[in-house]
């Protein structure tokens, strides 16, 4: 699939263009949670380990997929099928692309505390409003 390409194909583009990308994998090939804290490198190096090199450069690469996926959010019109859930994620998504930008200026100072209370932030500011409307749009990615 082509990922630069948005067209129709949202839920398409961001399971196979996206979604690896915030995972940090190299594929879909692996299975497991499809939020990128909850299981992985970036709850790992931001929540339990504390390492904030780690943590940084995760941060980092989430607010860049994330703020390209809004943009291209915000270039849509939503299908009646799926507008309340577009919706929510266009109300949410800056909210938890906040609490990451907070976590990387944390991380980057060496503050475990505030580094560790912005990725909590960013996770209960995304599970479930934001995981649960990406999941409505494509059912594989239900966290539930």
């Amino acid at each position: 699939m082509d990922c630069t390409g948005f067209a129709a194909r949202l839920p398409n583009r961001i399971y196979l263009c996206v979604w690896p990308i915030v995972l940090g994998r190299r594929s879909n090939a692996d299975t497991g949670w499809h939020h990128p804290f909850i299981r992985g490198d970036g709850y790992e190096a931001c929540v339990v380990d504390l390492v904030p090199p780690d943590c940084h450069d995760r941060g980092v690469a989430m607010i860049v997929v994330w703020e390209s996926f809004l943009k291209d959010l915000s270039s849509l019109r939503a299908s009646p099928r799926f507008a309340a859930d577009v919706k929510i994620i266009r109300n949410q998504l800056p909210i938890g692309i906040g609490d990451l930008k907070a976590m990387v200026a944390a991380a980057a100072a060496g503050d475990k505390t505030a580094m560790q209370n912005a990725a909590n932030r960013y996770i209960s500011d995304m599970v479930p409003t934001v995981t649960g409307a990406l999941g409505d749009m494509y059912p594989p990615w239900r966290t539930e």
